[in-house]
């Protein structure tokens, strides 16, 4: 266990850390407005990742689970395949059809020429299907607990996606270019994910493989179904801002926006490594009975999750401007993102701590939960995002994509909590939640009240931004081993659950 949590940390740290590291680079050789354009390409690769139809999560669990023989996952995971090889197809069709539309009549004010930006449309189009399948293979590795391969590969696929690409963009800097390199970069890395799975799964394969297994695809079509219809409307409750923002406001505006996205999704990539590290074992202790031991693991690592999220949470949202300035070196484009950061950032802080929520309800096949909740969510998102927009511009986006999660985040951890935890509601409020958010709220606060940077410089802001966090990291910690007697350890639960 803990040989996994600190591949997917490694795996995940290089995910956030590459935000950080081409974001600024991105915006420095193209330009905030071709910036603009590719957090709106993100958009559109984002709704795409819908048609993944909840079956990547599907052979991670299939794969996992302890009362399935190998034959029977091998058959799983050749199904699931052929299905990618289709939606490939979708993708491509889409982009097709819909790219030019989308960029001569949706898109509000932007200089970049719109024939331009249909054509990075259809690329982004291909690139996403052959990213879903990319996606496949390495949920499969994570359902073997391959989980140091996994990352290997998500990494390098990372680096050639989204570093190697600035070599090209050196010499040729545009849009077109920055697209068509991270295609390749897709699907060089698709292919040898392939290849190497294929090697790893081939003493499973059964004397026949059906070439549409519809026995397989019963079996899971009601896990799968849910799964997509969560994804659905996720896509709708993480997506709709921002597609609204691209639809009433200048393109520009996006840009500034998608930086506090970039920020907010570091607090993800805290919690993601715990979450895909302990998804396979809850899935197999809650399917072979052992509850108790699930339940320990989840409380652990929740707890720690919670010590290492809200304080960055807290550091981030107390010092926005300079957050974003020490990061782009850029005034402008800190003064502008500014304002949307303490909401967006809070807002995923919540979303990752719910997320290892979410891995108990996957972990017993139930998504019932996240779908009634989902779904109530959109009756507020859908007419609310037009009308903040309209009324408040972006900054009313990002409260009201505050007040959503917060509140869908709340009633997600009381209904799982009662139906398959049992800590109760107090328990898990001010101990997962509250109490460290709150702790670490207030030491940022206090730091930033009363101290101030050594001088004016990067660096300067830097060393400033370091000493917050660690006094945040440090103070949260101790309240919540005082208060809750909290200890992270997890080779005892090896121990005892097995």
């Amino acid at each position: 266990m803990n040989r996994n949590v600190i591949a997917n940390i490694f795996g995940r740290f290089w995910s956030a850390i590459s935000n950080f590291i081409f974001i600024p680079l991105y915006i420095s050789i193209l330009g905030i407005d071709n910036y603009g354009v590719i957090s709106f390409a993100l958009i559109v690769s984002g709704m795409l990742m819908v048609l993944d139809l909840g079956l990547s999560v599907s052979i991670m669990r299939e794969i996992a689970r302890r009362d399935l023989s190998a034959q029977e996952k091998f058959r799983s995971f050749r199904a699931f395949e052929k299905i990618y090889v289709l939606v490939l197809f979708v993708c491509g069709a889409a982009g097709l059809l819909f790219a030019r539309p989308i960029a001569v009549s949706f898109i509000n004010e932007t200089p970049i020429d719109r024939e331009l930006i249909a054509l990075c449309l259809k690329i982004v189009a291909c690139e996403a299907g052959l990213q879903l399948l990319f996606r496949y293979y390495v949920s499969a590795m994570m359902g073997l607990e391959r989980q140091v391969e996994a990352n290997i590969f998500n990494i390098a696929w990372g680096a050639a996606r989204n570093g190697l690409v600035l070599l090209p963009l050196m010499l040729w800097p545009t849009l077109s270019v920055f697209f068509f390199c991270q295609l390749v970069a897709t699907l060089l890395l698709l292919l040898v994910a392939q290849w190497r799975l294929n090697r790893v799964l081939a003493p499973w394969r059964p004397a026949q493989v059906p070439f549409v297994d519809w026995d397989t695809l019963a079996r899971i079509r009601g896990f799968a179904a849910g799964i997509f219809l969560i994804a659905i409307v996720a896509l709708v409750n993480t997506q709709l801002d921002r597609i609204v923002l691209s639809r009433l406001l200048d393109l520009e505006y996006l840009g500034y926006y998608n930086i506090a996205i970039a920020l907010g999704t570091g607090m993800i990539a805290i919690a993601s490594p715990f979450q895909a590290a302990i998804q396979p074992r809850l899935t197999a202790w809650f399917s072979e009975g052992n509850g108790d031991g699930a339940r320990d693991l989840y409380l652990r690592t929740a707890m720690l999750v919670a010590v290492l999220v809200f304080p960055v949470m807290a550091t981030i949202a107390v010092n926005a401007e300079m957050v974003v300035m020490g990061w782009t070196g850029n005034s402008n484009v800190a003064k502008n993102a500014a304002p949307f950061v303490p909401w967006v950032i809070a807002s995923y802080s919540f979303l990752a701590m719910s997320s290892l929520t979410y891995s108990v309800a996957l972990a017993n096949g139930y998504t019932r939960f996240n779908n009634v909740l989902g779904l109530a969510s959109l009756c507020v998102s859908i007419p609310g995002y037009w009308l903040v927009v309209g009324h408040f511009g972006a900054v009313g986006a990002a409260a009201l994509f505050f007040a959503i999660q917060f509140s869908v985040s709340m009633a997600f951890h009381a209904l799982v909590d009662r139906r398959f935890l049992n800590f109760g509601i107090v328990r898990t409020y001010l101990q997962l939640l509250l109490v460290p958010a709150v702790a670490a709220i207030a030491i940022a606060l206090a730091f930033e009240r009363f101290a101030a940077p050594l001088s004016s410089t990067r660096l300067g802001m830097f060393l400033f931004l370091g000493c917050a966090l660690a006094l945040a990291l440090a103070g949260t910690g101790l309240v919540a081993v005082a208060a809750f007697r909290m200890r992270w350890p997890f080779g005892d639960l090896e121990a005892n659950h097995g």
